[in-house]
């Protein structure tokens, strides 16, 4: 008898403890308890946390789900487990690729330990019929919620995201909003930029002040609040200092669909303020800068060492070059950016290309289990590796490779639950270890920069050379770790 080999899925498009059924931990728990009994190997488990499955999902990926289908397709299970039908996916064309493939490969569907074979007519129409009430529920969700935001929009009252500025109350028995009023700490930040636009500040200007004073940005408080702690200090942008004065809510405006109405709330600034801050930035001929922080690797990171201040990008000789702004000391220092980007970027991967590199790092911390735990995650990472590589030698076929790879992920992800990883940033943990730089060109260059300030302060100091001198020196680039 062929034995059964399963690949399990969970998924919740929900947060933990909101409200939406089995957590994602409960279902693979129960789906392992009825394969233990049903002596079924599991090959590997997928799990996508906080992800819709539906067409209104917006687009987001689910990277749980892609290794489920993988899996499928490559012939590593006999059979697809899931908690309910709703679980894997509320999207028709999702569920007709599901099913297509599990036909093809002859893998059978298993709902909370219920075998159904999807080639079968009479298994097929019941899977059809749970996957079809799933559709349903899932739209008949966002019709209910759509006309409840229609109907909201139309009473004045607030929706979606709270606004930085403000906070809200709730009945403390029936959890409904009693009101939204100004925040005693961030809502005199909110009515400062919006006069400050409106007198013609510099919009990057306000935000290095509100950096330079300590002040949380829409980021950072909203993190705080939630209660995730942040890896870095989070700057303000200058997306962020226009997404604030150009907003109505602030003047008490309600924007639905492009029709703007009069809210419930208070406003923070007066109607004139907005509409002068609004018309300050779009005024005709206006230069619109952008947020260079998004675009360049060290603006705003990288320090003069004469002045102390940060720097900038600008043009030296017609090149693009790292120059300090900072009062007295604009223009102590200018280096061309490609060769400091490339110094700085190679000093980095170099160290977190190693296999230890994430052991070192808990090691530092202090933390011996950490260490270990972390250890034992590189030699693992370091199998994977080696199995891709026998892969792409044709050395070893993909399905062996996959059923290899299905042992290692369950002692991979209880390596990770050992490891202490609050004080490592999620980007440097990603980075770290075989395969760095691949996954450095994969990063955005927020998330490039995010992990330059967790882990280096790079310091340009001036030449001692004669004015005009050409050549780039990398003595003259700093790099202390942190």
């Amino acid at each position: 008898m062929t034995q059964r080999r399963a690949v399990l899925y969970g998924r919740v498009s929900k947060l933990v403890g909101t409200g939406e059924g089995k957590s994602v931990d409960q279902q693979l728990s129960e789906l392992r308890a009825i394969a233990g009994k049903e002596q079924v190997e599991i090959v590997a488990e997928h799990r996508d946390d906080g992800i819709s499955a539906s067409r209104y999902a917006g687009g987001k990926s689910r990277a749980g789900w892609i290794g489920a289908m993988t899996a499928i397709n490559d012939g590593s299970c006999t059979e697809l487990w899931v908690w309910e039908i709703s679980r894997a996916t509320r999207d028709r064309p999702v569920w007709a690729k599901l099913v297509t493939a599990c036909i093809a490969q002859d893998v059978k569907i298993t709902i909370a330990g219920r075998v159904h074979d999807p080639a079968d007519p009479d298994d097929g129409f019941m899977l059809d019929l749970g996957a079809a009430l799933a559709v349903r529920e899932s739209a008949v969700t966002s019709k209910r919620i759509k006309r409840d935001v229609r109907a909201a929009a139309a009473a004045g009252l607030p929706h979606g995201r709270l606004a930085y500025g403000y906070a809200r109350e709730y009945d403390p028995h029936t959890r409904a909003l009693v009101r939204q009023r100004a925040d005693e700490e961030t809502g005199p930040i909110v009515a400062e930029i919006v006069r400050r636009v409106a007198a013609g500040d510099p919009g990057y200007a306000i935000a290095a002040d509100l950096t330079a004073r300590g002040v949380p940005s829409p980021y950072a408080f909203r993190s705080a609040r939630l209660g995730r702690e942040l890896p870095a200090p989070q700057p303000w942008t200058l997306e962020q200092v226009h997404r604030i004065a150009r907003n109505p809510t602030y003047a008490g405006l309600r924007s639905h669909k492009g029709a703007v109405t009069a809210g419930t709330w208070d406003p923070i600034v007066s109607l004139e303020e907005h509409g002068a801050a609004v018309a300050r930035l779009s005024a005709p001929g206006r230069r619109n800068w952008t947020d260079a922080s998004t675009k360049h690797l060290l603006t705003g990171i990288a320090k003069c060492g004469v002045c102390g201040s940060r720097c900038r990008l600008t043009k030296n000789r017609g090149y693009p070059s790292y120059s300090c702004w900072g009062g007295k000391g604009t223009g102590c220092v200018a280096r061309i950016q490609d060769p400091v980007d490339e110094l700085v970027e190679e000093a980095i991967l170099a160290r977190m290309e190693r296999p230890e590199a994430i052991a070192q790092m808990a090691a530092a911390a202090g933390d011996d289990t950490a260490a270990e735990a972390n250890r034992e995650l590189a030699a693992l990472e370091q199998r994977l590796a080696e199995l891709a590589d026998l892969v792409d030698a044709q050395q070893m076929t993909a399905t062996l490779a996959g059923r290899v790879e299905a042992k290692l992920l369950p002692q991979l992800e209880e390596a990770r639950r050992r490891a202490v990883q609050t004080s490592i940033p999620p980007e440097v943990l990603k980075l770290a270890g075989p395969g760095a730089r691949g996954r450095w060109a994969e990063n955005t260059m927020e998330e490039r920069r995010r992990i330059v300030r967790a882990l280096v302060e790079v310091t340009i100091h001036r030449s001692q050379r004669k004015h005009g001198t050409r050549g780039f020196d990398p003595n003259l680039i700093d790099i202390r770790w942190l």
